[in-house]
């Protein structure tokens, strides 16, 4: 289990929310480049993680109102949809 969220990012570390007291580091970012691209891949996690769950959702919704509702997706809408909510999931 991951540690929860949602993260932010504070300098070179991903933290849980909350005051200097209460944030809880889940990790710290290098780059060989410089501190522009650190932040940039900081940002990036963090963005991906804190939308992780609702994009699943989002994805999960899309089959389902596909087939519930006749929608006609096209076979590579549904091949990466479903690619995805494997990958999602872990199952890659």
């Amino acid at each position: 289990m991951h540690t929860p969220g949602p993260w932010q990012v504070v300098g070179s570390r991903i933290t849980t929310l909350g005051n200097d007291k209460e944030r809880e580091v889940v990790a710290r970012v290098v780059a060989k480049a410089n501190i522009f691209e650190r932040d940039a891949n900081a940002e990036y996690i963090v963005k991906a993680c804190n939308h992780h769950d609702e994009l699943l959702e989002a994805c999960k919704a899309v089959i389902a109102e596909g087939y519930t509702h006749n929608l006609n997706l096209s076979e590579k809408t549904l091949e990466l949809v479903n690619a995805s909510i494997a990958k999602a999931e872990g199952e890659d």
